[in-house]
């Protein structure tokens, strides 16, 4: 992910073959192999989507942030029998970096044109003998870039998350 610059699942879908992801502003589609529930709000999503195995029913949660992941499984065809009801396109199952039992940071700045920056970090390792916990942030904006002389500008973005884990080894 890191290495091909992806950091949306929209940006994921130019990537992965059979799978769409489009944020339409109001509503977002999500579909795999043409199978989806594209446009619509009121209903879930054929395909499911899941944050550490945890089930988020509305296709506009994929609009979240990319940031500190594992990995993402993009899993074709039903997945029933794996991840329960609302899979019968497929499902998008992501995980986020656990903590580590070792200290480990990092910090990422990038700065673009239209007043844009992009910040990103964690910071992992052990709290006790048996405990080690991991913090990572993000936190972007981008300028407007439509003038609007009759109220404010339009285009503009400002994004923050948040995460914490902890790892317990009894």
């Amino acid at each position: 992910l890191e290495k091909k610059g992806i950091t949306t699942l929209e940006g994921l879908s130019n990537q992965t073959p059979s799978l769409f992801i489009q944020d339409g502003g109001r509503v977002s589609s999500v579909a795999i192999r043409g199978l989806g529930s594209p446009g619509l709000d009121t209903v879930e999503s054929s395909v499911g989507i899941y944050v550490d195995e945890i089930y988020f029913g509305r296709s506009r949660l994929s609009r979240n942030p990319l940031f500190d992941m594992d990995r993402i499984e993009v899993l074709r065809g039903p997945q029933g029998t794996l991840y329960g009801r609302n899979t019968i396109a497929g499902a998008i199952s992501m995980y986020t970096a656990r903590p580590t039992d070792e200290f480990q940071g990092r910090v990422l700045a990038e700065t673009g044109n239209i007043d844009s920056y992009k910040y990103e970090g964690y910071l992992s390792g052990p709290l006790a003998d048996n405990v080690s916990g991991r913090v990572a942030a993000m936190a972007s904006h981008r300028g407007a870039y439509l003038e609007n002389s009759e109220g404010p500008d339009g285009g503009g973005q400002d994004t923050e998350a948040f995460r914490a884990s902890l790892a317990w080894d009894p």
